[in-house]
């Protein structure tokens, strides 16, 4: 066997990231935000996140209610229409 078909060792690859694999395999726990200001502070964007999320609610369910009454309309026109064409 030839040792000419070998790389010379200066162009073998380097493997520096060995030492961090075990690092990569078990990230560090990260530990629960700890709130400074107190409860009150917390509360009041609990409070405007959950009035927004009641209003969006809200505006979805006027949307999905003006859908269904066109969608009914346009099917009453179009029954009609089919009674027309097959009496």
């Amino acid at each position: 066997m030839s040792t000419s078909n070998l790389p010379p060792l200066r162009n073998l690859p380097s493997w520096t990231r060995v030492r961090d694999l075990d690092r990569v395999r078990y990230p560090r726990l990260l530990s629960p935000p700890v709130d400074i200001k107190g409860p009150k502070a917390a509360a009041q964007p609990r409070i405007d996140a959950h009035s927004t999320r009641v209003a969006s609610l809200e505006k979805d369910i006027l949307f999905l209610q003006q859908q269904h009454k066109d969608t009914l309309e346009r099917l009453h026109v179009e029954i009609e229409d089919l009674k027309r064409v097959n009496k």
